[in-house]
C-alpha cells in the first residue's frame, strides 16, 4: 500500500510536467498541435495506466496472501472415502483419495473458527484438527498425512 501511496505523487508530478510542458509547445509554435497531440496522448496513457496496473497487482497479492491451502497425502494402503474439511465458514466435500494420491484444495476463509478434516477409511472415523483456528482474511498452508491405520500428521507448509 505504501508503494502505492509513494507512487501516486511521481505521476501526479509526471501529468502536471506534461501539462507544463504541452502549453510551451503549443506557445512556442515548435511542434504542430496534431504531433504534439498524439505525444501527449500517448505519455499520459502511459502515466495513467500505472493505476489499474498497481489495483490488479495489490488485489491479485491479497488474494494470495489470504488464501489458505491444504494439501492431504494418502499414504495408507486403503483408500480415504467421504474425505472433508470444514470451518470457518468452508465446506468443502472432497470425496474419495486413493492410496497413494494427494488432493490439494485451495480456499479462502470466510469467519473464525476451527479447520477440521474428516473422512473414513477401513469403516474408521478419520477427524483430525487442521488448524485450531482461522479468521477471514487469513492464509495459510498445512499438508495432512494419512497413514496406516488412521494415525495422521499435520504440518505447516
Amino acid at each position: 500500500m505504501l508503494t502505492l501511496f509513494a507512487g501516486f505523487v511521481p505521476v501526479l508530478a509526471g501529468l502536471v510536467c506534461l501539462g507544463i510542458w504541452t502549453l510551451k509547445m503549443v506557445r512556442s509554435g515548435d511542434w504542430s498541435r496534431d504531433r504534439l497531440m498524439g505525444r501527449m496522448i500517448f505519455v499520459t496513457l502511459v502515466l495513467i495506466i500505472n493505476f489499474p496496473v498497481a489495483a490488479g497487482i495489490l488485489w491479485t497479492a491479497y488474494k494470495l496472501e489470504t488464501r489458505y491451502t491444504v494439501i492431504i497425502r494418502n499414504s495408507a494402503p486403503a483408500a480415504i472415502r467421504l474425505a472433508a474439511i470444514t470451518g470457518g465458514g468452508v465446506s468443502l466435500e472432497i470425496g474419495r483419495i486413493e492410496p497413494g494420491a494427494s488432493v490439494t484444495k485451495r480456499f479462502h476463509i470466510v469467519r473464525d473458527g476451527t479447520l477440521i478434516f474428516s473422512g473414513e477409511q477401513s469403516g474408521q472415523e478419520l477427524r483430525m484438527v487442521i488448524d485450531s483456528y482461522v479468521t477471514n482474511g487469513g492464509g495459510g498452508h498445512k499438508q495432512i498425512e494419512v497413514f496406516a491405520g488412521g494415525t495422521m500428521e499435520v504440518r505447516n507448509k
